[in-house]
């Protein structure tokens, strides 16, 4: 992925963004015929795949091994055109252990529809994780900044 992601990059001259998640769609799975593991499963390796895709995006020849993934001095050619490369969007419907994961690799995120007390909440929470994070420096500008937006209408949207 961190390869597709590159390409993607140096193609677009900069403008690719990864959208990620930790899957949700059981009957998906089952149709290509990929297994579909427990909620935290899939968790753990969103966590280790976006290690390894990080490393890549800034690591020479990153090695990195998980208990589901490993690479050894994985090659990533060209470069991501991107300091840090591509931007990493988790898209999610988090709840409690979840969100250390979106802190520490997520540059941005979004939430599925679920109102706006729940936007704020959610927003709420994962500022606090990302305010305890150790979050991937991106070299452009050090410690990159998680922002959520939202608005009541187009009007105030439009405002932003």
């Amino acid at each position: 992925m961190a390869k597709t992601a590159t390409t993607l990059d140096v193609i677009s001259r900069g403008r690719a963004i990864l959208g990620i998640g930790a899957a949700w769609n059981d009957v998906e799975h089952a149709g290509y015929g990929f297994e579909f593991p427990a909620v935290r499963e899939r968790m753990d390796r969103l966590d280790e795949a976006l290690t390894i895709i990080r490393a890549m995006f800034t690591e020479e020849r990153p090695s990195f091994e998980g208990r589901y993934y490993r690479i050894e001095e994985a090659l990533n050619v060209p470069r991501p055109v991107q300091a840090g490369g591509p931007r990493i969007l988790w898209a999610a419907v988090a709840s409690s252990g979840r969100w250390k994961i979106a802190a520490k690799h997520a540059d941005m995120t979004h939430w599925f529809p679920l109102g706006l007390e729940m936007l704020r909440h959610k927003t709420e929470v994962l500022e606090r994780h990302c305010a305890r994070s150790v979050a991937i420096p991106r070299p452009s500008s050090g410690r990159w900044r998680r922002r959520s937006w939202w608005s009541r209408n187009d009007t105030e949207a439009a405002a932003s």
